[in-house]
C-alpha cells in the first residue's frame, strides 16, 4: 500500500512525520488518484451513476469520500464485543461495561483501530484516551430502557468520545435502538484536541423511546451529533439522521467551553423521527468565533411544543454557546415570500455570522444521503480522494478543496478554492 506525502493530503491536520498507512482490512477498499487525478475523477462519476429519487433509491453511493483516514503508528487494534464488557483488556470496571478506557493504561497516546460488529448493550460505548481513533463500519444498537423516567436514561448515548488528541475518523456507522438518547458526542479536555471525521454514518431515531424530552434545560437533549468540548475541526461528509428533538449541536458544556475551529457539513439530511414531533432546534451552530461551511444540508422541520404550526428554517436554526435560550442567527429566506417550510426554501446567512452556503428544507433530490442497509455491519468503504486542490484553483464544492471552501466572488459565477 503506498503512502501518501503531507503535500497530497486533503487534511494538514498534524506537523507529525507521515506515518504507516492503515492496513486494509475486511470490508475497506483504498482507492487513490495520486497522479491520475483526470482518470479517478472520470471512475469516480462512473461508479456513483445518475441521482435518484427518494422513491427509486436502491443503491449506496460509491463516490470517493473526501477525508481519509489518518496515517497510524504501530496501531492497537481492538475488538468490541456484541454483548457485555466492551473490551476485553481496556474495560476495567465490570459495572461500567459501556466504557473503553485507554487512559492510565499505557495507550493513552497510541493510535488505535476499534473494530465493531453489532454492539447489543445498554449505554453504547464511551471511548477514552487514544490519539488516532479509527472506526470503519459496524453498528450500534441501545436497547430500551426499563425506566423512561430514570434520570440515567439521559446518558443512553451510542457513542460518546472523549480525550482523543490526533484524529477521530468515524465512517460507515448504523448508530439505533430504542433506547439511544444522543447519538455521538465529544468531549476532548485534553491537549491537542482532536478533530473528527463522519462519513457515510446513518442515525435512525434519537431520543429513547418513552423518554419525555422537552426544551428544559433539565430534560433529555436527544441529539445527532453533540459537541461538549471541542473537537478542533469537525467534517461531514454523507451523514442521514432522525431526532426527536434536535440535529446537530454545538453547545458546549457550560461558561469557557471550547469550540471547533472549522466546522463543515456536507451531504446532511435530518427528519423528525415521527412527522408530528416537536423537533426543536435541528441545527445550533458554534459561536460565531467557528467558520462554518455547508454544502446541500438538508432538514425538515417538526412541530412546536404545543403542536400548533410547523417550525420554519428561521426558527430551527440558532446560534450555540453556554446561554439559554440559543440566539436566533442573521437570516435570508428564499425564495421571497416562502413559508420556511415547503420542499427546496433554503437560507442563507448573513456576511457578519461567518457562515457559507445554505440550508433546505425537504428532501434531497438523491433521496437519504446514506440509505438503509448502506452502513452498518456489512459496510464497504468506497475508498477516498487522497488529493485535494490548493487555493485559488476552480473547485465544483467544497471537498474538492484542501482548505473545504468552494466560493464563488460575489457577483461571480466561477468557484475558486478559497
Amino acid at each position: 500500500m503506498p503512502q501518501i506525502s503531507s503535500a497530497n493530503r486533503r487534511l494538514h491536520l498534524s506537523d507529525r512525520p507521515a506515518r504507516a498507512w492503515l492496513p486494509p482490512t475486511k470490508n475497506r477498499l483504498f482507492l487513490f488518484r495520486r497522479g491520475w487525478p483526470h482518470l479517478a475523477l472520470l471512475i469516480a462519476l462512473l461508479l456513483s451513476g445518475p441521482a435518484t429519487t427518494a422513491s427509486a433509491q436502491t443503491a449506496c453511493a460509491n463516490e470517493l469520500l473526501p477525508y481519509e483516514p489518518p496515517f497510524l503508528n504501530s496501531p492497537i487494534t481492538v475488538t468490541v464485543h456484541n454483548f457485555g464488557p466492551a473490551t476485553t483488556s481496556y474495560t476495567p470496571n465490570p459495572n461500567q461495561p459501556w466504557i473503553i478506557d485507554f487512559c492510565n493504561t499505557g495507550a493513552q497516546n497510541r493510535d488505535i483501530v476499534l473494530n465493531i460488529d453489532n454492539r447489543r448493550q445498554a449505554r453504547g460505548l464511551s471511548i477514552h484516551c487514544g490519539r488516532d481513533l479509527v472506526i470503519i463500519g459496524g453498528r450500534v444498537y441501545v436497547p430500551p430502557v426499563s425506566d423512561p423516567l430514570d434520570p440515567s436514561v439521559n446518558n443512553q448515548r451510542a457513542l460518546n468520545f472523549r480525550d482523543q488528541t490526533g484524529t477521530v475518523h468515524i465512517e460507515g456507522l448504523l448508530l439505533e435502538g430504542p433506547g439511544m438518547t444522543d447519538a455521538m458526542t465529544f468531549e476532548f479536555n485534553r491537549l491537542p484536541r482532536a478533530a473528527v471525521h463522519i462519513q457515510n454514518v446513518r442515525i435512525n431515531d434519537a431520543g429513547a423511546d418513552g423518554v419525555p424530552v422537552s426544551p428544559d434545560p433539565a430534560a433529555p437533549h436527544p441529539d445527532l451529533i453533540q459537541t461538549w468540548e471541542g473537537p478542533r475541526e469537525l467534517r461531514v461528509y454523507r451523514l442521514t439522521g432522525s431526532t426527536r428533538l434536535q440535529g446537530i449541536s454545538m453547545t458546549g458544556s457550560g461558561p469557557g467551553s471550547t469550540f471547533p475551529d472549522e466546522i463543515h457539513l456536507e451531504k446532511v439530511d435530518i427528519v423528525p423521527t415521527n412527522n408530528d414531533d416537536n423537533v426543536n432546534d435541528v441545527l445550533i451552530l458554534a459561536p460565531d468565533s467557528t467558520h462554518h461551511s455547508l454544502t446541500d444540508f438538508w432538514m425538515r422541520t417538526g412541530w412546536n411544543h404545543s403542536g400548533s404550526y410547523r417550525r420554519t428554517l428561521l426558527e430551527s436554526i440558532v446560534r450555540g454557546g453556554s446561554g439559554i435560550p440559543h440566539p436566533f442567527l442573521d437570516m435570508t429566506l428564499h425564495p421571497a415570500g416562502a413559508d420556511g417550510r415547503t420542499q427546496g426554501n433554503f437560507v442563507t446567512f448573513g456576511p457578519g455570522e461567518d457562515v457559507d452556503g445554505e440550508v433546505f428544507w425537504g428532501n434531497p433530490a438523491e433521496g437519504d444521503f446514506v440509505p438503509h442497509g448502506c452502513a452498518g455491519t456489512n459496510y464497504n468503504s468506497p475508498g477516498y480522494l487522497t488529493s485535494c486542490l490548493p487555493a485559488n484553483r476552480v473547485c465544483s464544492t467544497n471537498s474538492d478543496c484542501c482548505s473545504g471552501r468552494c466560493r464563488a466572488a460575489i457577483g461571480g459565477f466561477i468557484k475558486t478554492c478559497r
